[in-house]
């Protein structure tokens, strides 16, 4: 049961950043990189692949993602529309709708999201933590939060670390790869 619990939990942690955590600072990164701006980053389509481990830190899933980004100037809103296909075949769309505030922070919303979520990019990295509500069979639901760390590399790609916990307690971790091009092998719908 946890397992299914943890593999419908991984969709979520796609999108970008929040107050609750601290940002990194590039300036005291041994790396530095080119400055993670989601309009730029996300408009048109980008690519993610990915897996998730559960807590005894075993390979639980794997999975590719393909998004389609719109940016509405006028409104200020990223839309990005994400498709999923998973390793054992299940497909899953989620459509997340970013709001970018006066002082540069974004707010997002999907279905499964428990009200919003705040985020905020400083440099070449991002941080956002939000309370996703997961169902489960038979009409119950479970409430667990992910922690994301997005940074910005050289080469168009951007690693996205999550922490998913309940409580407190680390349930598993994901850990995206998203590109602006497909990689080879990568199965484009």
């Amino acid at each position: 049961m946890r397992h299914a619990l943890l593999a419908l939990a991984l969709p979520f942690m796609l999108s970008p950043l929040t107050a609750c955590m601290s940002l990194p600072d590039p300036a005291r990164a041994d790396v530095q990189a080119p400055a993670l701006d989601l309009v730029t980053y996300f408009t048109g389509r980008t690519y993610a692949a990915g897996i998730f481990e559960n807590r005894g830190d075993n390979l639980s899933r794997t999975l590719y993602v393909t998004i389609d980004g719109t940016w509405d100037p006028a409104t200020r809103r990223l839309v990005l529309d994400e498709r999923f296909i998973y390793n054992d075949g299940q497909t899953q769309q989620r459509i997340w709708t970013f709001a970018q505030r006066p002082d540069g922070s974004w707010t997002g919303t999907a279905p499964d999201v428990n009200g919003e979520a705040h985020l905020r990019v400083a440099g070449a990295g991002g941080v956002f933590t939000y309370p996703v509500d997961l169902q489960l069979s038979g009409g119950r639901s479970v409430e667990v939060r992910f922690h994301d760390r997005l940074w910005r590399l050289e080469g168009d790609m951007i690693i996205n670390r999550a922490t998913v916990s309940k409580f407190g307690v680390r349930l598993g971790e994901a850990t995206l790869v998203f590109f602006k091009e497909p990689p080879p092998g990568f199965p484009v719908r």
